[in-house]
């Protein structure tokens, strides 16, 4: 019996109130990876890396879309590895998708907590977002409102552990990177606090 079924029995059983229980279950069930490294064909996987491999060539001749219809079908075949969708995050990310990108930075970290790479490229994608709200009034004048408290404190988070997985690594290089962004971001954002008022 699947999860899902599971989980829908003792909804029935229970009652409405544990509604939340079931979007709990399946939360878990996402985090905890049901695509055993088993139930996954040796035919998909060769599949998958062909498909890979091609996303990898088009994404040097700048074909992205290709790309991401090449790493997405990756993904359908062989959901489980962690480079599929952090180098279609990139893409993602490239083309300006920075919401599409982050998901796709989640699902490398949740298929590889030591991914030091898609929590860097996060952070990036959630300052992003976190400085790039613009609103024009009737008369046609831009505002910028800055909203720090979620995305940018989750990005500079993503960089300390960045900078930790790549020091666990002896990245020396990412370790730097990663120090020099930590340093960058949160003097800027004071900076930007500053100026507000």
């Amino acid at each position: 019996m699947s999860l899902k079924n599971t989980a829908k029995i003792l909804l029935t059983l229970i009652g409405i109130e544990t509604v939340i229980l079931f979007s709990s279950l399946t939360s878990i069930a996402r985090t905890q990876n049901l695509y055993s490294p088993a139930s996954i064909s040796a035919e998909s996987i060769e599949a998958a890396m062909k498909l890979f491999q091609r996303g990898t060539t088009r994404l040097e001749q700048q074909n992205y879309r290709g790309a991401i219809a090449d790493f997405s079908k990756a993904i359908q075949l062989n959901p489980n590895q962690e480079d599929f969708y952090y180098e279609r995050g990139l893409i993602l990310g490239k083309l300006g998708d920075k919401k599409g990108a982050i998901r796709d930075f989640d699902d490398a970290i949740l298929r590889n907590p030591h991914h030091a790479r898609s929590y860097l490229n996060r952070a990036g994608m959630s300052f992003d977002l976190g400085l790039d709200h613009r609103v024009t009034d009737s008369r046609g004048v831009d505002y910028r409102i800055v909203d720090y408290r979620v995305e940018n404190s989750r990005a500079i988070l993503d960089l300390r552990t960045a900078r930790d997985l790549f020091a666990q690594q002896d990245d020396q290089e990412g370790y730097q990177t990663a120090n020099s962004l930590i340093q960058h971001f949160a003097g800027n954002l004071e900076q930007e606090k500053d100026r507000e008022f």
